[in-house]
């Protein structure tokens, strides 16, 4: 069987400190009193929904001095 189609994958990576704080790496260990599993946004601790320049006030400007 083959199967045919179109994939976008992005690949990032997350720092182990957003890791930590976000609880993410406490549900390994069973722990469920962290971060996301307190109700709190996915999006509060990875802000994959901001685009680069929202995220830094120096990047801009850094790009317009070229």
């Amino acid at each position: 069987m083959v199967l045919e189609g179109e994939l976008m994958l992005h690949m990032i990576h997350v720092s182990g400190e957003r890791m930590i704080e976000s609880g993410v790496d406490a549900l390994s260990r069973g722990d469920t009193t962290k971060g996301v599993m307190q109700e709190n946004s996915m999006l509060t601790y990875f802000p994959f929904h901001l685009g680069a320049d929202q995220r830094s006030d120096t990047l801009a400007p850094w790009v317009n001095s070229w």
